[in-house]
């Protein structure tokens, strides 16, 4: 029982850390103030298990959250003129 529980929880964090690595990668290549070579080292270095995404979060945290804001105001912001732009299409 316990060693069913114990994978459980095992697999929870798997799944977590997975979520995290794709967010902090998106958050890289989204990035528009980091050239080419800034985010081939920020991808490379991600690499390393839990030191690079804490280094990361720790130098570019802050920024990820700010990004994440404008990502969420533009897409509403297009969700808002969608209707309009297709009411106006021609039949």
């Amino acid at each position: 029982m316990l060693d069913m529980l114990w994978l459980m929880f095992l697999f929870f964090l798997m799944i977590a850390w997975i979520w995290v690595i794709i967010g902090v990668i998106s958050d890289i290549f989204r990035s528009k103030d980091l050239g080419g070579w800034g985010k081939g080292f920020w991808a490379l270095f991600i690499i390393i298990p839990w030191l690079g995404v804490l280094c990361y979060l720790i130098a570019r945290g802050s920024e990820m959250h700010e990004r994440s804001l404008h990502m969420l105001a533009e897409s509403e912001k297009i969700q808002r003129a969608l209707p309009l732009l297709l009411m106006n299409l021609p039949s």
